[in-house]
């Protein structure tokens, strides 16, 4: 009997150290009305930093996308220096025609045009194909081509670089943003670059 008694005791006491489901609940609601001002401090600084970093990372994105559209957007443009070349239309010397003109020649991407707002107004503007082959095509601002005596291109005109020939493929004018444009002459930048 003092056997089994000692078993039962053992047993029970066994199951006294053990930490149940209702221990758990019991320290867990002693945890949260012992101290409310830290629970809510907690709270409120977990909530006020997941909100600072959703704000943050959405703040950065619509950043980025403003700012990939408008780099998506935009052309490019770099001066090219042709040293001391005459630009003409003709190659020979014709009295008949204008002589040479001094003009900004200028290298540009294909987005060029929809950058600064401009719009061809006879032939066409220059794509990436042009610029990947380096073709030797040029498109002229509108008082450029009118000093050059170029008003058409369905003849297919030609500029001269010194004594290197660019076909006119189009000219630009109701140019918004770079009105000096509309004094140049445009290459492909693969063209200028080569």
């Amino acid at each position: 009997m003092n056997r089994l008694r000692r078993s039962i005791t053992a047993a029970t006491a066994a199951r006294s150290d053990r930490f149940g489901f209702q221990d758990l609940l019991a320290e867990a609601t002693y945890g949260i009305v012992a101290r409310p001002g830290r629970l809510v401090l907690t709270i409120l600084g977990t909530v006020l930093g997941i909100a600072s970093v959703v704000v943050t990372v959405g703040l950065a994105q619509t950043a980025a996308g403003q700012i990939n559209r408008q780099f998506d957007a935009a052309g490019t443009i770099a001066t090219v220096d042709i040293g001391d070349l005459d630009i003409t239309a003709v190659p020979v010397k014709d009295p008949s025609q204008p002589t040479s003109v001094t003009t900004a020649v200028v290298g540009a991407s294909a987005g060029l045009l929809d950058a600064v707002r401009g719009q061809v107004v006879t032939g066409r503007f220059f794509d990436t194909g042009h610029d990947t082959r380096a073709d030797r095509v040029v498109v002229l601002g509108a008082r450029a081509a009118q000093r050059l005596g170029v008003d058409r291109i369905d003849r297919q005109p030609s500029v001269f670089i010194g004594t290197r020939s660019y076909a006119v493929i189009g000219i630009i004018d109701g140019v918004l943003r770079r009105s000096d444009l509309l004094d140049a002459l445009i290459l492909p930048q693969g063209t200028a670059r080569a």
